[in-house]
């Protein structure tokens, strides 16, 4: 799991572009997907439910939470990304279409799930330390 909350936005790299907002903004959404759906699956399991007394399982469940509030905006933006011309330039696109309050908000949920992942980095080192 720790790969996926840290790593980059990967392929396909577009000639010229900047900083893959759109990339980035559906990667934190797919995310939160799986760490929900993780979150369900495993509820049971001691530590990881959404309880005072976990820190851990709550911080599982309270990711998602936080990369809620881009949700419609990474819909909203799919919709418009699929309507663009195929030649339309991918910079000029995002530049005129994701503000720079959004922006901020990304890059706030990425410090955010890359937290997420050193915690979850430093739990599984404990545990296996442990076991």
């Amino acid at each position: 799991m720790l790969p996926s909350l840290q790593a980059p936005p990967d392929a396909p790299e577009f000639v010229g572009l900047g900083t893959a907002w759109m990339q980035r903004l559906v990667r934190l959404v797919h995310l939160a997907d799986t760490l929900r759906t993780v979150a369900v699956h495993h509820r049971d399991r001691a530590g990881l439910d959404s309880h005072p007394r976990h820190p851990y399982g709550s911080s599982l469940a309270t990711v998602p939470v936080a990369v809620d509030d881009a949700r419609d905006a990474a819909h909203d933006l799919e919709l418009l990304w699929a309507r663009r011309s195929e030649t339309a330039d991918v910079d000029a696109w995002e530049s005129t279409r994701i503000p720079s309050a959004l922006r901020t908000h990304i890059e706030a949920l990425e410090q955010v799930v890359s937290g997420f992942g050193d915690l979850t980095a430093d739990v599984v080192h404990a545990s296996t330390a442990a076991g």
